[in-house]
């Protein structure tokens, strides 16, 4: 077997990246880890997304969203690259978003693999990833990501953790791989269970 530096949980939970009958729901922008305020860009004219790149600062991420054919999410994948020249950065940008276009109709992976090719590692998702976090869908910074030392919470993370473990998520809750390569690339998915009207951390994260 391919040694590809997973461990056997990790490469389980990406399987979803192989699934031909997901949809993209969208491709986002966001700015400094923003995404209460990400824009998307199927709804976006290229006169707004060159004026928003523009004024955004230098540090912008994309991410691919997927859901099933209920729409609901299933995981998602996306990268940041920091340029602080403006040229750089919207001509970089563009070029993206213009690439990203033709994927619109294949399965996760194969968008996922031409991003990693854009960004000349090819071979990243080879690599142990640097880190895991869970958090809570486009509320990444606002609502705080807590940091996984395995592939489940301990009591002290629930206990002194963001209070979403505890009283639940107004948005999907999820498990995220990160690589820190050029910057950071993620690939994630839902692990969350609706209840209540509420999202709560699937039974398999939590402490036996």
């Amino acid at each position: 077997m391919l040694d590809d530096g997973l461990t056997s949980s990790q490469r389980q939970h990406m399987k979803w990246l192989d699934h031909e009958n997901l949809v993209r729901s969208s491709v986002q922008l966001a700015s400094d880890g923003r995404w209460e305020d990400a824009v998307p860009i199927e709804s976006t004219d290229r006169h707004a997304l060159h004026r928003w790149l523009a004024e955004s600062g230098p540090n912008v991420a994309i991410e691919s969203v997927y859901c099933d054919a209920s729409g609901d999410l299933q995981g998602f994948f996306g990268f940041r690259r920091i340029f602080e020249d403006t040229e750089e950065r919207t001509s970089f940008w563009e070029g993206v978003v213009q690439a990203t276009e033709a994927y619109q109709s294949v399965a996760p992976r194969q968008q996922l693999v031409a991003w990693l090719g854009l960004l000349r590692v090819p071979s990243m998702l080879e690599a142990s990833p640097s880190g895991t976090q869970l958090g809570v869908f486009n509320q990444w910074q606002s609502a705080g990501p807590v940091t996984l030392r395995g592939t489940r919470l301990n009591e002290a993370d629930i206990a002194s953790g963001p209070d979403w473990l505890r009283s639940g998520a107004t948005a999907p809750i999820c498990r995220e791989h990160y690589w820190m390569t050029p910057q950071r690339v993620w690939v994630a998915e839902t692990l969350t269970v609706l209840g209540g009207g509420r999202y709560w951390v699937d039974p398999s994260a939590l402490p036996v």
